[in-house]
């Protein structure tokens, strides 16, 4: 049986980590416990983390070697940073309105998980191209 102590503490790990998830920490908190990353993860960071990581996400593409997920996901960082010009609130729609709908689309299995990087790299090319907010800035 459980403690009302053991109990909040669950809570509490339960609340974190999704506070974690929300701030595109997902890669994190899976790696920290030893898991595997799913592509969705990957996407998470994406759609979620501030102008800051994403930019120093993207700074990483320069430095290499990497394995083909970080190059894919370095290349999609320096992607999105540069089609949101650099801009916090611009970067934050195009996350909300592009990348978080992915992102949700392949955890309900809605959409067919990409199996290698070069795939997420055009799914989510793609989904960049065929938003609305891509044409405000060309």
């Amino acid at each position: 049986m459980w403690s009302r102590r053991s109990q909040t503490k669950r809570r509490d790990q339960v609340a974190a980590a999704g506070m974690r998830f929300l701030r595109g920490e997902a890669v994190d908190l899976l790696y920290e416990s030893g898991q595997g990353v799913p592509v969705w993860a990957l996407l998470n960071l994406l759609a979620h983390t501030s102008l800051g990581r994403l930019t120093s996400l993207a700074e990483s593409d320069a430095h290499l070697p990497q394995n083909g997920w970080d190059a894919a996901v370095a290349y999609l960082a320096t992607e999105l940073v540069a089609v949101g010009q650099r801009k916090p609130e611009e970067i934050a729609l195009i996350q909300r309105t592009v990348l978080v709908p992915l992102e949700l689309a392949l955890l309900n299995g809605d959409l067919r998980v990409p199996t290698t990087p070069g795939e997420f790299v055009t799914r989510v090319i793609g989904a960049l191209d065929a938003a609305p907010i891509r044409d405000r800035h060309e």
